[in-house]
């Protein structure tokens, strides 16, 4: 939802409410759709997975697409307002052109997750990190990563971050489909040293007070019974 109460919608659609649309586009907070919202041929080849809006109001997307309105984006773009793509954002080239997370940190920069293990030709997996203008910040780096798909993240205001997946392991370190990563992208290793999950987790957010919730397959966390969705402490 932006500022003044538009929502931006994204996902693999052709047609709202009888007229036909891109893969992302803009409606009233009445639900009417926005003609002055205009990214052109959109996302091809594939779809949108994530949306972040900016502080300004620029609007991040990241999922499965090559290219976008016709220019070469994969598979992460950056948006005007209006919906032209931002000529300031030239995205790292991401090898796998899938992502399934998309986080905002506070000072701008931007982070990736998805089931990718190359980026701009060097060995970086699951989770990057992104200079605001797109660009990969090369401090940040997750080593092995996730030991299979990273599949949602959310960021922490101090700028840790938070991954959850298919996976039972991260860095080579067992974590029960959920971990946190340090602000260099190493593993926090005090964020429950337990069993965790004991399957995999899709999305993951935090609540007003900062409690972190997931959402997935899970049927229990640490060996208690927790059907699908279950919050924790930080």
């Amino acid at each position: 939802v932006q500022d003044d109460g538009a929502i931006i919608l994204a996902g693999g659609i052709s047609m709202y409410d009888g007229d036909t649309c891109t893969s992302i586009f803009r409606v009233s907070n009445t639900g009417v759709l926005d003609p002055s919202f205009d990214p052109g041929s959109g996302p091809t080849g594939g779809s949108v997975n994530r949306v972040v809006i900016q502080p300004d109001q620029r609007i991040l997307l990241a999922g499965q697409f090559d290219p976008f309105n016709g220019a070469a984006h994969e598979p992460e773009a950056r948006l005007t307002t209006d919906g032209a793509l931002d000529p300031t954002f030239v995205p790292a080239d991401i090898y796998g052109n899938w992502l399934t997370g998309l986080g905002l940190r506070q000072d701008g920069k931007i982070m990736l997750g998805g089931p990718f293990y190359q980026v701009n030709g060097v060995d970086h997996r699951s989770v990057i990190r992104l200079n605001a203008d797109g660009s990969l910040d090369p401090s940040f780096n997750t080593g092995s990563g996730a030991a299979s798909a990273a599949r949602n993240l959310a960021v922490y205001p101090d700028g840790q971050t938070i991954v959850t997946g298919d996976f039972e392991a991260f860095n080579a370190r067992p974590q029960g489909y959920a971990s946190r990563l340090n602000e260099d992208g190493s593993v926090d290793l005090d964020f429950n040293p337990q069993t965790g999950l004991n399957a995999a987790a899709v999305k993951v957010l935090f609540d007003a007070q900062g409690r972190i919730i997931v959402v997935g397959r899970f049927g229990g966390y640490n060996a208690q019974l927790h059907p699908h969705i279950a919050r924790l402490l930080a």
